[in-house]
């Protein structure tokens, strides 16, 4: 609810809302580019206000306004943007906060006179502004008794003046009314969050792929279990934070980015419903770094597909608009100081210093088409555009990621390079030379881009383009002088190529004769005039004259010049006839092919036929090795090359191949002249003949219906079009030599047969029109002829009358009328023919065909553009490796709103008049023709929606191509996208739902979301079931669709965490409450942090800290790696512990010293000490077993049996570690104490002989030996603890100490600190001490 003072941010979302807003230079609103949003209470007086401020903020999809002062409730919205105004969204009304009275003063409140009139003051909030009218104030004990007289609004917002009525009575509450809505009684608040700073590694220049942790830094978070949203961005909303936990209660959250994009990000925390302000510090995504162009270079004409790799284009942020520009036309560059100053301004977001002459310079650079973008597998970016035109050896190329550009990084054209130059003396005056100079990057020659030089001088060009320029300069006088040429672009200079001028040659242009229609046989005598360079050739049969390609002049002579152009030519062939090459078989006689009036009985056998070709001018074979005999078809126009059988000057024989029709013309190739230039002969294929019609007699039902064979010779390879009376049939299969068809009596709509449609769909070719003919007595040689639908028909409006056109009538006698059909459209219309004002009766019908329907598409758009395009992700796999995975998304051509151009094709629509309906609902026609229509779609949902087209009272038939879906559904968010995976109520925005309610059914990983419901075209919701932590599929079939739209995990859209107070896990896990006695828990009061568990150990009891490494602090302590409940006087087990120590001890001691053979104890030993170590094998024993086991672990010296946590709860594994390693030094410190004793007390008290006084040596040598012996393997297993660094099931990446995965192996303080030590003890103790044994024994045994 909005307060009533205005100025609070609203976020509309939706869909075609346009680019984001521009902005100016100070961070306003260009005038003319915003939004305009108004809203109020639906009904005559709307709109009631006006927000301000409004901007696009997410491309396309949001749009943010600031409310203005204002009331009421249910106030409903319409959006304007360029003109268009959206529906008004009567179902998402938005309210202002009703009244809240806080406080009465003045007069009236206290001891008011009965008399009533006296002013009462009522403080409060959200009253209103002053001209706000206060539609009721009541007052009394429980209940509206007395109504106070007039109230107004004195001070905005904040305080009413009312005048008090007669009454009575004390603890009087107030009840004001101000625009239907009643108050409320006042409530107290805490502080909402705000923001101080940030810190981490997203702090400031974050990867665009998201995944960073970030430190918010602030006062009034609360606790965990109070939090609500984190989102950031350029208005605070763009981007929603993952992972987000109060991590300091009221000072800090921590929370991971998402893949985005932008500089200047402001955050806004949301706390338990209060929304801190938008953050007045911000942070920022990395701006585009380039590492690499691939290639770096490309000719001047481009083309090439180059690929930019580097970090943080945005490309793994599906909204982020990523522009390639390239400085392809070198234009010139602002200084270095002002493009530095700019670009830090647009990569800190101050706009201060940005100068508009970079504005101008980026706008006017090249942006090519991008092919391509996405993630490689080291993490990078990459995008690939083709290289335009241009020049240059240095030119700038920078990326434009969300208006944040990358630094500049120079891109080169390659130098112009000369391969060929070809002089010569066509198209120029006498005197000059036009050269060609060829090779690669000359660049356009636009603008000046390039120059030419001749020996140094420049030349201006005639023609230029990157590939080849041409120039007209001087003949040079020197045959023998070499020309330098050069080409310089952009200051770069080409490789010099030498010429020198063409020799022999001729004038072309005069003194020549003309030489036409030369007799191919040869003979005949001509002479070229203007010869230049050969007169220093004295023998001339070292001349050669060639002309053609391969003709030679065998004799060469000099001769005086004429005065008349060159030209030479043979006589192109000629045609005179073509004839088979043998008997008919039926009439004996050699048939003529050519089609002519006088030849109605000859021609091709439709089956082919070898032919005689017989004319001048052929030639012979082997002067042309490409010459041609062709054959072309009258019908498609295609070009049959024939096979020649023989060839002479005057005769071809060639294989005609099979074929029907006539007026197909032949042609004869040789030399490059073409026998139509003396007018080539068209052929024909003979006439079909009949010979029998079957089944049966040759008669069939008036009702058509009934398959006919027809039989008979040269009936061709094409399907022949068959009329049977005034019937047009349909052709079934055909032969050489039959014919089955089908005659219905129906025919189009367009009284044509069915056209064909060029290459580029839109270009119609007509087909053939129909012919009717219609049989009957006395219907005279003219009249009227006409087709009328039934009476009922033109009554209802549905039918009419069609009139054949008397231009249209090919035959009109007294028993047969022969026309073209006309254009119209119906059923069983009956053929009235009307001669003199007479009218025929007899009710003979004809139908036209009804409506087909071949598809629907989208008319204003190329299908291209409307497949479904593929969007491949980059998904992060366990220790680090990745996968791609894709999905395709649909091109969002069939929108549910509607209101778009559909082309429906097929046939027999008619011409006007047409009905179309897709899935019942009206697709208004806006243009028609026989074949095609074009209707706008109505706003509808579903696939599979049938397409009928109606014209008259007749209709399509259902087919493959009359079915139209919309675009299936779109999710574009999911309020939250990151819910309590214990449930949590879930909205999921989008588009394509369906304008109407329908069925819905929303899964979860395969699990039915609950409540599932549909809101409006945009919008859905549902409540997950419970389920593991971690990213989901989410599959939704609603809006009558037959396939779901699914989600995909990998798409990270939909991701579950534990976010109720007191519950916690890990990805893959399920959500456990968290206590002071549960597994994993640290949370005494709800207040401290909560941490990741996992669910690996058989009890749920006494276990703390994260992954359940660490007992319950001073009532659970650890031993054989499990936790067990402290007893309740710990510190009697820690004395009773020493005490046993010591009595066994004092035992070992006296045994040795009566000199009492122990070796026995040592077997016992052994034994107790092996089954000891059963006790931390993770095998479920029976508890008397486990007890067993463990208090026989005594046997190892197991310092876990004292419970040292339990007396001392700040006792750590550090310290049990060190004590465990200390009792080997502290036993031998106090052995030797013993000995030092006894050794003084032998000294100086018994006066014992000097050799004599160490004799106790041998026995305390022993006992450390028996203390080392007995501790050994407890000595050894804490040891190898250190050593022991092994991962987690399934893995995270972490090597842990011993099982304890609070100890990262060889980054946490503990290993760090231990290893050293435990590298010592391995070899003083598990090395050295079995070492030593070994040593002593060999002594012993040498010795003996």
């Amino acid at each position: 609810m909005a307060d009533t003072k205005g100025g609070q941010q609203v976020l509309l979302s939706g869909a075609n809302f346009g680019p984001v807003t521009q902005l100016d230079a100070d961070g306003n609103v260009i005038a003319g580019l915003a939004p305009l949003a108004m809203y109020g209470r639906d009904g005559p007086s709307w709109p009631a206000y006006h927000a301000r401020d409004c901007r696009v903020t997410v491309p396309h999809e949001q749009v943010l306004c600031i409310t203005t002062e204002g009331t009421g409730r249910e106030l409903v919205w319409e959006l304007e943007i360029g003109a268009q105004r959206t529906a008004r969204m009567l179902d998402m009304p938005t309210n202002y906060h009703p009244p809240v009275v806080s406080f009465y003063r003045g007069p009236g409140a206290t001891d008011a006179d009965t008399a009533g009139q006296e002013v009462v003051f009522i403080e409060g909030r959200n009253f209103g502004g002053l001209a706000t009218v206060v539609q009721n104030a009541t007052y009394g004990k429980g209940s509206a008794e007395f109504s106070a007289q007039d109230c107004s609004v004195v001070t905005a917002h904040t305080l009413i003046q009312c005048t008090t009525d007669v009454g009575a009575g004390e603890d009087l509450t107030w009840s004001i009314t101000v625009d239907e809505q009643a108050s409320v009684s006042p409530t107290t608040d805490y502080h909402p969050p705000e923001i101080t700073g940030f810190a981490g590694p997203a702090a400031a220049d974050a990867s665009t792929n998201g995944g960073q942790e970030i430190v918010i830094q602030g006062n009034y978070f609360s606790v965990g279990k109070y939090l609500q949203s984190v989102t950031y961005g350029p208005t605070g909303s763009e981007f929603a934070a993952h992972g987000c936990h109060v991590s300091v209660p009221h000072k800090e959250i921590r929370c991971q980015t998402v893949p985005g994009t932008g500089r200047v990000l402001r955050w806004v925390v949301t706390v338990k419903g209060q929304a801190s302000p938008l953050s007045s510090v911000s942070t920022s995504y990395a701006r585009p770094v380039i590492n690499a162009t691939t290639p770096g270079n490309s000719a001047t004409n481009g083309g090439v597909l180059v690929r930019v790799t580097g970090q943080d284009f945005g490309v793994k942020w599906p909204l982020s608009e990523l522009s390639v520009l390239l400085n392809a036309g070198g234009h010139a560059t602002p200084a270095k100081a002002v493009m530095d100053a700019h670009f830090g301004s647009l990569w800190t977001g101050d706009s201060s210093a940005r100068a508009v002459e970079v504005e101008l310079w980026l706008g006017s650079l090249e942006r090519p088409a991008i092919a391509m973008s996405g993630s490689l597998k080291d993490g990078s970016h990459y995008v690939d555009f083709e290289v335009p035109e241009g020049f240059g050896a240095s030119r700038e190329l920078l990326l434009l990621v969300d208006g944040v550009p990358s630094a500049v990084v120079p891109f080169r054209y390659d130098a112009p390079f000369i391969t060929n130059i070809a002089p010569d003396r066509q198209q120029v005056e006498t005197g000059l030379l036009r050269v060609f100079v060829e090779g690669e990057s000359f660049c356009s020659g636009s603008q000046g881009c390039g120059s030419i030089k001749v020996d140094g001088v420049p030349v201006a060009p005639e023609s230029w383009t990157h590939g080849q320029i041409v120039l007209i300069i001087p003949d040079p006088a020197n045959a023998d002088r070499e020309l330098a040429c050069s080409v310089e672009v952009d200051g770069v200079s080409s490789n010099v190529f030498y010429f020198k001028k063409p020799v022999p040659n001729f004038n072309a242009l005069e003194g020549q004769g003309e030489w036409e229609d030369m007799k191919t046989v040869g003979g005949e005598e001509f002479f070229v005039a203007g010869v230049s360079d050969i007169d220093t050739v004295t023998d001339l049969t070292q001349i050669q004259v060639t002309f053609g390609d391969s003709f030679a002049c065998p004799r060469a002579r000099r001769a005086v010049a004429r005065a008349s152009e060159l030209t030479f030519s043979y006589s192109p062939p000629r045609i005179d006839s073509v004839v088979a090459r043998d008997l008919d078989p039926d009439t004996n006689k050699i048939h003529s092919f050519v089609d002519a009036a006088e030849n109605e009985e000859g021609g091709i056998p439709t089956a082919g036929a070898v032919a005689v070709v017989r004319g001048e001018g052929f030639g012979r074979p082997e002067f042309d090795s490409q010459r041609q005999f062709t054959l072309t078809s009258a019908y498609t126009g295609q070009v049959l090359p024939l096979a020649i059988i023989s060839h002479s000057d005057s005769e071809l024989v060639v294989t005609l191949p099979l074929g029907d029709g006539r007026r197909h013309p032949v042609e004869f190739v040789v030399g490059a002249q073409s026998s139509r230039l003396s007018g080539s002969p068209m052929v024909r294929y003979r006439r079909p003949s009949v010979a029998s019609i079957g089944p049966g007699a040759p008669q069939a039902p008036t009702l058509g219906g009934q398959v006919v064979v027809i039989r008979g010779k040269d009936l061709g390879p094409t399907r022949p079009v068959v009329h049977l009376g005034p019937y047009n049939c349909t052709v079934l299969s055909s032969s050489m030599t039959a014919v089955e068809l089908w005659c219905p009596p129906h025919g189009p709509t367009s009284g044509r047969t069915r056209p064909t449609i060029s290459a580029d769909r839109m270009t119609e070719i007509p087909g053939e029109r129909l012919v009717v003919t219609v049989v009957g007595a006395d219907l005279g040689t003219s009249g009227a002829v006409e087709l009328r639908p039934s009476e009922a028909l033109l009554d209802a409006g549905v039918g009419m009358v069609i009139a054949v056109p008397a231009e249209d009538v090919l035959l009109h006698n007294d028993t047969t009328i022969r026309f073209f059909m006309p254009e119209g459209f119906g059923e069983d219309l009956t053929v009235r023919v009307t001669v003199g004002g007479q009218a025929s009766r007899e009710a003979v019908t004809f139908s036209y065909d009804p409506p087909v329907v071949d598809g629907v598409s989208r008319a204003d758009k190329d299908p291209a553009a409307c497949q479904d395009r593929e969007r491949v992700y980059l998904v992060n796999l366990p220790g680090g490796a990745t996968r791609e995975a894709s999905r395709y998304v649909p091109a969002e051509c069939f929108d549910t709103r509607g209101g778009y151009a559909l082309l429906v094709e097929g046939e027999s629509f008619g011409r006007s008049g047409a009905f179309v309906t897709i899935g019942g609902r009206e697709c208004r026609v806006v243009s028609q023709t026989h074949n095609r229509i074009t209707c706008e779609a109505p706003q509808g949902f579903g696939d599979r929606l049938g397409v009928h087209v109606s014209i008259g009272n007749r209709r399509n038939a259902p087919s493959p191509g009359a079915v139209f879906a919309y675009d299936p559904p779109i999710v574009t968010s999911l309020m939250p996208n990151t819910p309590d995976a214990l449930g949590e109520r879930v909205v999921i925005r989008g588009k394509n739902f369906g304008w109407e309610p329908t069925a819905v059914a929303i899964t979860v990983n395969d699990i039915p979301c609950e409540g599932a419901e549909w809101l409006n075209d945009g919008s859905l919701q549902c409540s997950p079931a419970t389920d593991v932590v971690g990213p989901k599929n989410v599959t939704i079939l609603v809006a009558n669709r037959t396939e779901p739209f699914v989600l995909y995990d990998f798409e990270e859209m939909f991701i579950t965490e534990c976010k109720a107070p007191l519950y916690y896990g890990l990805r893959g896990e399920e959500c456990l409450k968290c206590s002071v006695d549960a597994l994993g828990a640290n949370c005494s009061d709800g207040d401290e942090q909560m941490y990741d568990l996992v669910v690996s150990l058989p009890g749920c009891e006494g276990y703390t800290s994260e992954r359940c490494s660490q007992c319950v602090q001073g009532k659970y302590y650890r031993i054989n790696g499990e936790c067990e409940k402290c007893p309740d006087q710990p510190w009697l087990i820690f004395v009773l512990f020493f005490l046993a120590a010591a009595v066994l001890s004092f035992a070992a001691w006296m045994l040795n010293a009566r000199q009492v053979n122990i070796a026995f104890v040592a077997i016992g030993v052994d034994y107790f000490q092996v089954l000891a170590l059963f006790a931390r094998a993770r095998v479920r024993w029976p508890n008397i077993l486990k007890g067993l086991f463990r208090w026989l672990s005594a046997f190892n010296l197991n310092i876990e049996l004292a419970a040292p946590e339990c007396a001392i709860p700040e006792v750590t594994f550090s310290l049990k570690w060190f004590l465990v390693m200390a009792l080997p030094v502290t036993a031998a410190g106090m052995l030797l104490s013993v000995f030092g004793a006894s050794y003084a007390y032998k000294t100086f008290i018994k006066r014992v002989a000097a050799k004599d006084r160490s004799s106790h040596a041998h026995a305390l040598v022993s006992v450390f030996i028996v203390m080392m012996y007995v501790g050994y393997l407890t000595l050894t297993r804490m040891t190898l603890d250190v050593f022991n660094c092994s991962p987690t099931d399934p893995p995270d990446g972490n090597l842990y100490m011993s099982g304890m995965t609070d100890v990262v192996c060889f980054e946490s303080d503990v290993h760090l600190t231990l290893f050293p030590f435990g590298l010592v003890a391995m070899v003083v103790y598990v090395a050295a001490y079995p070492l030593l044994s070994l040593l002593v024994l060999r002594r012993r045994t040498s010795s003996s």
